[in-house]
């Protein structure tokens, strides 16, 4: 049978513009047998286990293997029961995953991630329904900083949530900070910086999130310098006001053998004290001997 079908769409709006095929099937197509196998849905226990940890921030490993576990200890094996899919694949988990954001955050990953962005952080996100305000509040009220990405300028986000800056003034006022970076933490390269303080179990604990991609014609590692880090530094101290006519200062900072960094905490907090971590040092030394 010469029958097909090719459709092209415009990506992320699935706008069609364009079909072509051979639309007719053969009379002996048209006479065979389905062989496919017929598609089977999810057990609703099934897929509302694998919310539940979704809810949790499972990861798709996690969900994988707890259900591969169920399947095995509490159904004897069986993968298929009255018609129903018990074992999980991983394109499951993103379906699941998909509608979990759409349905809890009004999040749809099929938009492109400005538009979400801009949804959430933007100007217009307070022009939304109560509804979707109500599940996305937590994230929007976190947000100290925010500045959408365009042709010549990066895209920031700061975060912290008002517990964590109830946290700073407990552990971290005239106290010790930690401040690391990671690079590419998602397909899109972004640059996390993350502030953290210690509890008194010296449990780290996260009190600000720093998130922004790198200028246009930069690889991640190098789309950074003292000046963005400032920025986000200062917007943070700023959010956490004053208390008792003292605004927020640590007395010890520590972070890892970047002179970024150093700069960037030295020129927002003069006095205070820099550290610097054991493990990196070490990490310095031997491979520069190398």
């Amino acid at each position: 049978c010469l029958a097909y079908v090719e459709i092209t769409v415009e990506k992320n709006v699935w706008l069609f513009r364009k079909v072509k095929g051979y639309f007719k099937h053969n009379k002996k197509c048209k006479m065979a047998l389905r062989i496919a196998p017929p598609f089977l849905n999810i057990h609703p226990a099934i897929k509302q286990m694998a919310l539940d940890l979704l809810t949790l921030n499972a990861s798709t490993t996690q969900i994988l293997n707890d259900n591969q576990k169920f399947v095995e200890q509490k159904c004897k094996s069986q993968v298929i029961i009255d018609n129903y899919q018990l074992l999980l694949k991983p394109s499951d988990i993103s379906n699941f995953m998909r509608k979990f954001h759409k349905s809890q955050l009004k999040i749809n990953t099929r938009m492109l991630v400005e538009q979400s962005l801009e949804n959430i952080f933007g100007e217009t996100s307070g022009n939304n329904d109560s509804k979707v305000k109500d599940d996305i509040s937590i994230i929007n009220e976190s947000c100290f900083h925010y500045k959408a990405k365009t042709k010549d300028s990066r895209l920031e986000i700061g975060l912290s949530t008002k517990e964590q800056r109830e946290l700073a003034w407990t552990y971290g006022y005239e106290n010790i900070l930690l401040l690391d970076g990671t690079f590419g933490i998602c397909n899109k390269k972004i640059l996390l910086f993350v502030l953290l303080i210690l509890d008194k179990k010296s449990q780290g604990i996260p009190i600000a999130y720093f998130l922004f991609s790198p200028p246009s014609g930069k690889c991640v590692q190098g789309g950074y310098d003292h000046e963005i880090l400032q920025k986000f530094l200062n917007k943070f101290k700023n959010i956490l006001g004053i208390k008792n006519e003292s605004s927020f200062t640590p007395k010890v900072i520590m972070t890892d053998a970047n002179f970024k960094e150093r700069k960037a905490l030295t020129n927002v907090w003069p006095n205070i004290h820099m550290l610097l971590c054991m493990f990196h040092v070490s990490q310095c030394w031997k491979n520069k001997n190398k």
